[in-house]
């Protein structure tokens, strides 16, 4: 169950994340763009990234691929628990694989938690990836 509601929760998360793309204003500028440059967050979406922008350039593939690996370790660890037909030894291997899942998404998110305290604070500004 846990494996079907991440899918579908990341399914429209990566759906409804494009929208604003799609929508331009005039000056054939993103309203996306439109926004970050309003609010501080980029200093001209047409020039040089900032640090943040640099940084969040990386974290936010890296996250996207541990999202990955992580939904891809659940499905894999339900499976084996399902098809375990009773073996003791399978259960216990498909719950460490899920233990050790949720501890890695964790361990990432802490991660990420600590990076943006950590460049807002120095920086006054948050790390973003656009």
């Amino acid at each position: 169950r846990l494996a079907v509601l991440s899918m579908i929760v990341s399914t429209l998360f990566v759906a409804t994340s494009g929208i604003g793309y799609a929508q331009n204003n005039p000056q054939g500028r993103s309203m996306l763009d439109t926004i970050a440059e309003d609010s501080g967050l980029i200093e001209d979406a047409g020039g040089v990234p900032t640090l943040q922008q640099r940084i969040g350039q990386i974290i936010n593939p890296v996250l996207g691929l541990v999202g990955s690996i992580f939904l891809g370790l659940m499905v894999y660890a339900g499976l084996m628990w399902m098809m375990a037909a009773g073996n003791e030894q399978k259960v216990e291997t498909a719950r460490q694989i899920i233990r050790w899942a949720i501890f890695g998404l964790v361990a990432t998110v802490l991660s990420y938690a600590l990076v943006t305290i950590i460049a807002t604070a120095l920086t006054n500004r948050p790390v973003t990836g656009q």
